[in-house]
């Protein structure tokens, strides 16, 4: 019943279109993922709407936006290379390679190429896909995979490859995840032997970093697949996991392999928490630009120390760098599963390092050479969510920071503060949500404004904070035309009379004002 009425086939039907694979299709320029180009200097995107989708590329520095090929003329030189129905407004393809001079995709099981000039399609045979179970080093010399529980490296240039490990075994492996998420029988399911390698290349390609995990003293978990994809009858998946308080936990060595020589230089340091999921899933891994450093997050099983280290990768020498010493839960950034707010800054010499210890979570700047605090760069009854660009040449960050518009005090606002605290602002002018997306040299951000009742506005901003280019305006009339109603924010008090809880009001399709309604409260605490 829906209030005092009996469901009918019709109600199902209005609400398959409200469901999310249903209402995306209705909704056009909703986002704008940058693929870029020249280190940034330019960047194409796909804008997908009830219509089909279509390429644009962006040249932020000459602000203009453009479609990335006349699409009516690529569909006819496809449709007759290929002997396919093409349609221009919905081509057979949602992602390409583009140069000035060509644009290169796949469709129809083929590789094709097309010429700018004259708009001539052709296959490209001996076209090979990029391997998901290979890390490829940035330079496409090399490729690291698993090979068992061994990790092996081969050049890509002469096919030649050999053994970076061979001491591997069952639950003491290279470059694998921990399984507390049951990776392993995700996999299983999935008809593949494992998960691609944890391996990550130096920026130069001459190195690779890894781990090897150790979860031989974790106890055994089991899942049972009632219905297998291809029939028979139910499977047993078996994987480790550290319950709560277990006395094992998944632990996991630091080691660094040269690509040429194959030499593996261990970390000069104990065994690290590898926890639910791998540290470079999250970012707590990640390598100087030069490549002379890795620099690791740590934290203690208790929560209450925190570390930023530096790990040499030619000699495996390990130093500390910033510790901190407090009540749980200590963590370098405030959401799970977010990157460490966290910026090593002067070739090395200083770090922006994000702390709850005044109450808010703020940037603090170190000298990573004595390990000495600086100063507080960023304060207030307000959080850093983000270090978004660092113009080390100004000594200025800029960064995300919620608790700024009173409405709402999860609207991420783009700001700016000195790296010695003064001359904090905000960049824009609106009280809504920003998410950023910054460019590879920096140079510019893509930034998308929105709220819980205003679809978004992506732009491309400099760190002025003026618009270089405007990128979409979210058209949802589409939506609207099916009676889906835009949501209600909302703030309450909690038990206490004291405390603000916020929250979303979707209200029911067809709303009778006169009818009474339950209401479902679905929080993820």
């Amino acid at each position: 019943m829906i209030g005092a009425r009996e469901v009918t086939v019709k109600d199902y039907e209005a609400a398959e279109k409200l469901l999310p694979y249903t209402r995306a299709k209705l909704v056009a320029g909703g986002s704008v993922n940058p693929v870029w180009i020249d280190k940034g200097a330019w960047f194409w995107y796909r804008k997908d709407g009830p219509e089909g989708h279509s390429f644009y590329v962006v040249e932020p520095a000459g602000r203009s936006r453009r479609p990335a090929f006349d699409h009516a003329k690529l569909a006819s030189a496809l449709q007759a290379a290929s002997g396919q129905d093409v349609d221009a407004a919905a081509l057979p393809f949602k992602t390409i390679e583009l140069s000035e001079d060509a644009v290169e995709f796949d469709a129809f099981g083929a590789h094709w190429r097309c010429e700018l000039g004259s708009y001539a399609c052709q296959k490209v045979e001996g076209h090979s896909w990029p391997n998901p179970m290979d890390a490829k080093s940035p330079d496409g010399k090399w490729a690291v995979s698993r090979r068992g529980h061994d990790l092996w490296i081969r050049s890509l240039q002469t096919g030649e490859e050999r053994a970076l490990t061979a001491d591997g075994v069952p639950e003491y492996s290279y470059g694998s995840p921990p399984d507390n998420l049951t990776y392993g029988a995700l996999m299983r399911r999935l008809g593949l032997p494992h998960m691609p390698p944890l391996a990550h290349w130096s920026p130069d390609s001459r190195y690779v970093f890894t781990h090897r995990i150790d979860a031989r003293n974790l106890p055994l978990s089991h899942l049972i697949e009632t219905a297998p994809m291809n029939g028979g009858p139910p499977v047993l998946h078996s994987y480790r996991y550290a319950f709560p308080g277990a006395e094992a936990v998944p632990m996991a060595d630091l080691v660094v392999f040269d690509a040429e020589t194959g030499k593996a230089v261990a970390a000069k340091t104990p065994p690290i928490l590898m926890w639910i999921a791998a540290p470079s899933w999250t970012g707590d891994w990640w390598w100087s630009p030069d490549a002379s450093a890795i620099y690791v997050v740590e934290q203690t099983r208790d929560l209450q120390t925190l570390w930023l280290k530096r790990v040499d990768p030619a000699t495996g020498e390990v130093r500390t760098l910033i510790e901190e010493r407090g009540d749980p839960p200590l963590a370098a950034t405030q959401l799970h599963w977010q990157k460490p707010i966290v910026r090593v800054l002067s070739h090395g010499g200083e770090a922006l390092w994000w702390s709850e210890r005044d109450g808010w979570g703020h940037l603090y700047l170190y000298d990573t050479k004595t390990g000495a605090l600086q100063g507080q760069v960023t304060s207030g009854e307000w959080a850093v969510q983000q270090i978004l660009h660092v113009d080390e040449t100004q000594r200025v960050v800029y960064f995300l920071a919620a608790g700024l518009v009173e409405s709402d005090v999860y609207r991420r606002q783009v700001c700016r503060v000195g790296l010695d605290g003064t001359g904090f602002a905000r960049l824009g002018d609106d009280d809504l949500d920003h998410v950023v997306t910054v460019s590879p040299d920096g140079a510019y951000y893509v930034d998308s404004a929105s709220a819980a009742d205003a679809p978004p506005v992506i732009r491309v901003r400099d760190w002025n904070g003026d618009v270089l280019v405007e990128l979409e305006r979210t058209d949802i009339s589409r939506l609207l035309e099916t009676g889906w109603t835009l949501p209600e924010r909302f703030c309450v008090k909690a038990a206490d009379g004291v405390t603000d809880i916020y929250g979303v009001l979707y209200r029911p399709h067809g709303l009778d004002p006169k009818a009474r309604y339950p209401v479902i409260d679905s929080p993820y605490p």
